[in-house]
């Protein structure tokens, strides 16, 4: 971009605006219009008026204001070069403006190495335009006629560019729908860094907010999944893994979920062993129990560790698989041999096969050998009340007929079997 109100105002050529031009400048004119163009006289106005017509050969005419003559009148054959007198350079930033001055500058040094008339003229706008270069050679740009540090000055736009841009982004209902090349803002962020590298930590910074707001965008959508009811454990651990990725760190209460998951997976994992180590003493202290004449029992400490350890099952995400259904098997065994083996002490089999049936499931999910002793138990139960079912249905039978001492001895065996109320009821009706 030329700043020097363009070529054509320079040189005049292309100046065809009807009436006068209020621009001072000089002309080079020749007397004749085959003279030499050394011959030229130098003709100073304060205005113009271009009529010339450049299609095919030079023709038409100028009007010039000159301080002798209001209408000075000269066809174009007779000018040689004519010159605006330029505005002083009101800006100069990039180097393509830069580029511009400089060929006027190459091109007023010539006209004066070649016409001595025009370097006595040319001499201060020369010096200007060759200031103006230096300057910005130097670092510096000029912008609204004022001369600054092209650093400074670059700064300044890229600070006004950061804040369209990141308005916009934020600014944005889903930013990572929005490819950030599409920012307009940053594209000039962008062209400006190629012009001026300096600026470039602040285009990083729009870069920055951009990512970052990506990033928490990923993060809410991963902790949404992870608290979906019906997520895997194998989607989850995928899920925090992509978390651990999107720099958690820029979010607390990323952080703490990371860290909860991280923990309940810990705590799971010890929880597991814990009920593996568990079954495998229930499998091993259950395995001696071979004999239903012999109690039928855990160990005390055993028996109190299955009994609590459902209690640790909670506040686990729900992805989290533990065992639970083992726990509270082995929980309901350790809690129920023991009420088993009293009710067998205590001769109440049809007690304790109820909950021997209630136990035959639970001890199945333990293992071979905690199943094994359930059936021992339920074995003995079974073979008690048959011995005592046998000795009711006798009884019954000699009582219909009328043999009430032969089945009071009935009664008396069943009793010594099972003490059942209803027995009794008989035994002393019978004795009667």
């Amino acid at each position: 971009m030329c700043l020097l109100l363009g070529c054509c105002a320079v040189f005049g050529q292309d100046s065809k605006i009807e009436g006068w031009q209020e621009k001072s400048g000089f002309a080079l004119v020749k007397p004749q219009a085959w003279s030499q163009e050394n011959q030229a006289k130098l003709v100073e106005f304060q205005a113009f008026i271009d009529r010339t017509v450049k299609e095919g050969a030079v023709a038409g005419y100028f009007i010039f204001r000159t301080s002798k003559n209001p209408k000075l009148q000269v066809p174009a054959a007779l000018v040689v070069r004519w010159v605006v007198y330029p505005e002083p350079v009101s800006q100069m930033i990039c180097a393509e403006e830069r580029t511009e001055i400089q060929k006027k500058i190459d091109d007023w040094k010539t006209m004066s190495a070649k016409f001595p008339l025009a370097a006595r003229i040319l001499e201060k706008p020369l010096a200007a335009l060759g200031e103006d270069v230096a300057k910005f050679d130097a670092g510096n740009v000029k912008d609204a006629g004022k001369w600054v540090p092209k650093v400074a000055y670059y700064k300044k736009k890229a600070d006004d560019l950061v804040d369209l841009a990141k308005m916009e982004i934020t600014r944005t209902k889903k930013v990572s729908a929005v490819s950030l090349s599409a920012n307009q803002y940053y594209i000039g962020l962008e062209e400006m860094a190629k012009i001026e590298p300096s600026v470039t930590p602040q285009m990083e910074s729009v870069r920055s907010l951009y990512d970052s707001l990506c990033r928490k965008e990923a993060r809410i959508e991963l902790c949404d999944k992870l608290k979906a009811p019906d997520v895997t454990f194998e989607r989850s651990v995928a899920y925090v893994k992509a978390l651990k990725s999107l720099r958690p760190e820029e979010d607390e209460a990323v952080v703490r979920a990371i860290g909860a998951w991280d923990r309940s997976v810990d705590q799971a994992a010890k929880l597991c062993s814990r009920i593996d180590a568990q079954r495998a003493s229930f499998e091993q202290e259950l395995s001696t129990k071979t004999d239903a004449t012999h109690p039928v029992v855990l160990s005390e400490d055993l028996a109190s560790q299955a009994s609590k350890i459902t209690g640790e099952f909670v506040g686990f995400p729900p992805a989290i698989q533990l065992p639970l259904p083992l726990a509270k098997a082995m929980a309901a065994c350790a809690t129920s041999l023991p009420d088993v083996q009293k009710d067998m002490e205590a001769r109440q089999y049809l007690e304790a096969k109820l909950k021997i049936v209630e136990l035959e499931k639970p001890a199945s999910l333990v293992g071979p050998s905690t199943s094994a002793a359930v059936d021992l138990l339920k074995k003995k139960a079974n073979v008690e009340i048959e011995r005592f079912s046998s000795r009711v249905s006798d009884a019954k039978a000699l009582q219909g007929a009328g043999k009430p001492n032969d089945a009071l001895v009935k009664y008396r065996e069943a009793w010594e079997i099972i003490p059942d109320k209803s027995v009794a009821a008989q035994i002393e009706s019978l004795k009667k």
